[in-house]
Parts: structure tokens; sequence; C-alpha cells
């Protein structure tokens, strides 16, 4: 809409300094531009139904702006009233969002302009084609307009479904990297596990080993080996239990 604005007032100075009359259509021009100003907040800053609305009120407001001014000069013969038949199309290409927009101005327009010639004392052999010219052109604009949304609305499905794709996929390598951190661990468990397992095996036999020898001779010390032979099992059984927790994992995993 800030494009509007900036086309009718440029249309406006031109218009003013350059056209016979110019300065007697300024109040249009400043009330036109003044209706896009007003409707500018709810466009850019609104919820969707302000933004549906204003978009609305100001291509009805554009229509009936045109057909004032052809009113004050000249009528169907003016430059402004070949222009109702494109605003339709114009509003098509610019805010493609709402198609009702173009559609709500082309019946405008097609009623104003008849309405206009009429008033004029214009044969129907004239209004016939103008009308007939001026429904094609908002059928136009109707289906551009349609034809754009539809566009529109595929490019942001397939933003949507990219996203969800992207979210997948750091879902799944999130998942995996958690599996790989699983199988280092155990790996890591297997080997500690092994690394131990070894060398209390081997203290085990040559206490006990030493435990036949010495126990004949010195209880005492057949004691303290006899401890010594109990800690070795209780490192044995602890590693042993640390192995079947960390098997069901893997298995789920």
């Amino acid at each position: 809409m800030l494009a509007g604005v900036g086309a009718i007032a440029l249309v406006g100075a031109v218009d003013m300094f350059g056209s016979p009359g110019g300065t007697a259509r300024l109040p249009l021009w400043a009330a036109w531009v003044a209706c896009f100003l007003f409707l500018l907040p709810f466009q850019t800053r609104g919820p969707s139904w302000a933004a549906v609305v204003s978009g609305a009120v100001a291509g009805t407001w554009s229509m009936l702006t045109l057909l004032a001014m052809s009113w004050v000069s000249g009528g169907s013969h003016s430059i402004f009233f070949l222009i109702l038949m494109m605003i339709p199309l114009m509003t098509a290409l610019v805010a493609p969002n709402d198609p009702a927009d173009p559609v709500l101005q082309g019946i405008l327009g097609l009623t104003g302009g008849g309405t206009l010639m009429h008033l004029e004392g214009r044969p129907w052999f004239e209004i016939l084609p103008w009308a007939t010219l001026a429904g094609i052109a908002t059928c136009f604009a109707l289906v551009a307009s349609i034809g754009s949304r539809r566009r529109q609305d595929a490019l942001l499905r397939s933003e949507r479904e990219r996203a969800e794709t992207i979210a997948r996929l750091a879902t799944a390598e999130r998942a995996r990297a958690e599996i790989e951190r699983w199988a280092v661990l155990g790996q890591m468990a297997d080997r500690v596990a092994h690394d131990v397992n070894s060398p209390l095996a081997s203290i085990g036999s040559n206490l006990r080993f030493v435990q036949d020898e010495v126990g004949r001779v010195n209880d005492e010390v057949a004691n303290a080996i006899k401890d010594g032979i109990e800690c070795a099992e209780r490192i044995r059984a602890i590693v042993a239990g640390l192995q079947a927790q960390r098997l069901p994992r893997d298995r789920s995993d």
C-alpha cells in the first residue's frame, strides 16, 4: 500500500501541474492519499482480518474516487474513466492476497461506469461494449489473483515441509549420535572389564596357590591371603554386574 500512496501522489502532482482543471481535483487526490495513509498501519501491523478489510476499503475508495474524478472532468470521455477497468488488474498484481478485492472493485467500476454513461444519455449499444470489456478485465483480475494466491500457498507449504524435514533430520542425527555414544561407551566398558578381569584372575589363582602352601605353617598369613582372595572376588562381581546392566541398554538401542 505504501507503493500505492507514492504512485497516487506522483500522478496527482502531474495532474495538478500539467492538466487543465487539475487544481480543482486537488481535494480528491488529497482524500485518496489520506485514505491510503490512514489504512497503512492496518496493512503492516494489524491482524490478518484488519489487512483484508483495509484492502477492501482501499479498493472501494479508489473506485469511488476515480468515478468522482471522471464526473468532474468529462464523464465517460475522461482519462480517469478509462482507468476504471484497470484498477482490478492492478490490485490483482500488487496485492493478490484476497481474490475478493478485484471482484468488488470490478463490480463497483462496472456499476458506476455504466450509470455514468447512462446519465450522459449514451445509448445501450455504446454502454454494453464498455461493460463487456470491464467484465472481462475483472475476470482476468480474478484469475490472476487466484493463481497468485495458489502459488503463494504452494510456496508456504513447500517451506513448511522443508522445515519439518530439517527438524526430522536433526532429530534422527541426534538419535544416531546418542546411539554411537552408547556404543563407544559399551566398547570402553568391555575393554575395561577385560583389562580388569584378566589380572584379577591371575591374582586370585596365585593367592589360592600361596594359601595352600602357607596355610599349613602360619594361620595369620593364611587369613590375610583369604581376605585378599575375597576382595578380588568382590571386584570381579562388581565388574560383572556393570556389564550385566549395560547389555540390556545396548539391546534396546
